[in-house]
Formats: C-alpha cells, sequence, structure tokens
C-alpha cells in the first residue's frame, strides 16, 4: 500500500482493473513535468525479463485511450523496440486503471520523486504541483493535518528542505528556471538568490550568463564584495590645531588609551559572537541537504533492489548499479561526518 493511500489521499477500496492494454492506446500525461530521459538500459532489462512485468498505471480517456500516470520510462521504452522490430517483445503492455484523477497526480509526483537523482527545478516543481493538490484536498477534507509535514512525508524530504523550496518557488525569478533545469543552479544556490532583493537578482544573472556553474562563494562574493585598493577611500588627515596640541612627556599615558584596546577587542568579540548564528545556520542547511542527498541514494539503491524482485532487472545489472550508487555516496558521507563534527564544536 503507498504512503498516499496510508494517509487517506485516495480511495483504498476501489476497484483496481488490471489488462493489457496496447501501447499505441496510451498517451502523455500533460501533468508530466519529469523528464522521461535516455531509456537504452531500460530497453536491455526489458528484453532481458521477456517484457515488461512491472503494471503501469494509467487513467481512461473519453476517447477510449489511457493516460499514463506512472510508467512513462516503459511506455517509451516498449514504443522504441517495437520501432526497432525487437524479436519478442508484446505491443501490449500490463496495466492497472484507475479512475481517481486526483489520487493520480499524487501518485505521478510519488512515484517520481524517489525513482532517480533529480534536477533542482523538478524538485522545487514537484514542490509546486503538491502543495497544490493539497490545496484542493484540504479544501475538499481529503487531507488532514499540517500540510507541510504530510509534503514533506511524501516527498521523502526535511521540512527544513520544503520552507526552503517554498522561498524558491515564491522569490526566485523565472528567467533561473533554465539553470536550475540543467543543473547550472542547484538548490541551496537558489535559495541564497531567492532572498536577494529583484534588481540583485537580476544582476547577479547577467554577471554570471558564461559561468557553468553557481557556486555558494560566487554568491558571497557578489553580496559582499571585497573592495580593491583603487576603490579604497582614502582617509583624510587631519591637522591638529596648535592651540589644541598638547605635549606629551616621555613614558606618560592618556587614560583614554588605557581602554581603547580592550574596547577594540570587545567589539571584536562581539562580532565573532554575532557571526556564529549565522556560520552555524549555513553549516546546518549544508548538512540537511547533503543528509538529503545520501536519502536519495538510499532510497535509488531501494529501488534497484526492487527491480531484481520484480524481474526488470539481472543479477549482474544490480551489483553494477549498486556499486554506481555507493561510490557516489562515499563523498557525501565524509562531507557529513566533517559537517556534523563543525556543527558539534560551534555548539559547545
Amino acid at each position: 500500500m503507498s504512503l498516499i493511500e496510508n494517509m487517506g489521499l485516495v480511495n483504498k477500496d476501489k476497484d483496481r482493473t488490471i489488462k493489457q492494454i496496447p501501447v499505441n492506446l496510451l498517451v502523455e500525461n500533460p501533468d508530466n513535468f519529469y523528464c522521461v530521459g535516455d531509456v537504452e538500459e531500460l530497453k536491455y532489462s526489458i528484453i532481458a525479463a521477456g517484457g515488461v512485468r512491472q503494471n503501469l498505471v494509467v487513467e481512461p480517456m473519453d476517447d477510449g485511450r489511457y493516460m499514463i500516470v506512472s510508467g512513462h520510462r516503459r511506455c517509451k521504452a516498449v514504443k522504441q523496440l517495437l520501432k526497432e522490430q525487437t524479436v519478442g517483445i508484446s505491443d501490449t503492455v500490463p496495466c492497472e486503471i484507475s479512475t481517481d484523477h486526483y489520487g493520480n497526480q499524487l501518485l505521478l509526483i510519488e512515484t517520481n520523486s524517489t525513482a532517480r537523482e533529480l534536477t533542482a527545478w523538478e524538485r522545487v516543481e514537484q514542490y509546486i504541483r503538491l502543495n497544490s493538490l493539497f490545496k484542493y484536498g484540504i479544501m475538499t477534507k481529503k487531507i488532514n493535518g499540517r500540510k507541510r509535514d504530510a509534503i514533506a512525508e511524501v516527498l521523502h524530504e526535511s521540512k527544513t528542505n520544503i520552507a526552503r523550496y517554498s522561498a524558491i518557488s515564491n522569490n526566485l525569478r523565472k528567467y533561473y528556471t533554465d539553470w536550475m533545469k540543467s543543473g547550472k543552479l542547484g538548490i541551496s544556490a537558489a535559495y541564497e538568490v531567492s532572498k536577494m532583493t529583484p534588481d540583485q537578482q537580476k544582476e547577479f544573472y547577467e554577471q554570471h550568463l558564461d559561468d557553468a556553474e553557481i557556486t555558494l562563494k560566487a554568491i558571497d562574493d557578489f553580496l559582499n564584495p571585497v573592495a580593491t585598493p583603487e576603490e579604497m577611500p582614502v582617509a583624510e588627515i587631519e591637522e591638529p590645531m596648535p592651540e589644541q596640541e598638547e605635549v606629551q612627556e616621555a613614558g606618560e599615558v592618556d587614560p583614554e588609551d588605557i581602554f581603547a584596546d580592550d574596547e577594540e577587542d570587545a567589539e571584536a568579540d562581539q562580532e565573532a559572537e554575532s557571526s556564529k548564528p549565522e556560520e552555524l545556520e549555513e553549516l546546518q542547511t549544508e548538512h540537511d541537504f547533503t543528509m538529503n542527498d545520501i536519502y536519495g541514494y538510499y532510497q535509488m539503491m531501494g529501488n534497484i533492489l526492487k527491480k531484481l524482485d520484480d524481474g526488470t532487472c539481472s543479477e549482474e545489472e544490480m551489483i553494477t548499479k549498486l556499486q554506481v550508487q555507493a561510490n557516489n555516496m562515499i563523498p557525501k558521507l565524509d562531507r557529513l561526518r566533517l559537517l556534523a563534527n563543525q556543527i558539534k564544536e560551534m555548539k559547545q
């Protein structure tokens, strides 16, 4: 039983019809904003399994065709195999027919949110879509409880990340969309840019059009530029008036100088102390995103094992794919340990 069923977002007791449907009757879902991508590897898995072994989920249309809810990549792979006249591939695929349009829209997001590593744009877009669906769900009393908690649970994300997606969707200028889709602008950087004023966002965008990747350092340099020697103002030196000039004897100490160093030290300590919460927040943010990346690898490894169980992946393919995910996860775990230690030291 899926998470959205457990949460009461779809009808658990509805009848579910499963039948073989010709792929030429299956149409793309206009609400699907996820990238279908290359399916070459999936095609080999389908050939090895002798066809599609996992049901697609489809919604009937008025013209006799079916709109795909879950299984866009499988459908694309089968269509390509048929076009290539691959031997042993049927022109029909097993489909579960669902008439719950609202639940189908939720299912579209749930099945794709952990299927692979998503782009920053896809992660924010699925939040926007799910947020809209939950508003409808609350109005129609299909959903109870706190919306942010429910969204975080469906997307397998922390509530901190959900808050960041909300800030990005509300404040980031639309011309950054292509950067997020291409991977040039990640979530952490997008969140920082979203906190800029509209004029700052435009200026930053124009300055970094040719960059391959937007880093947090680039954002920090933009917000806190370091003045060059030529840009630094020359301090005006005021000559003391002769009548105000006082001659100090050798060894004599000005009483005001006694406290000057102490005041400077206190100001420096206060400045360092005031910057701690900001540094701690930055570390915690990076910690949360790193943890989320690790959880994503964990989810993908689980999906790989699931494919072995349902026969869409061979054992050799499983081993290779798990090795890739494990190798990708190791540097993330090393970084997480470092961040955890830094946060612990800063809190002491």
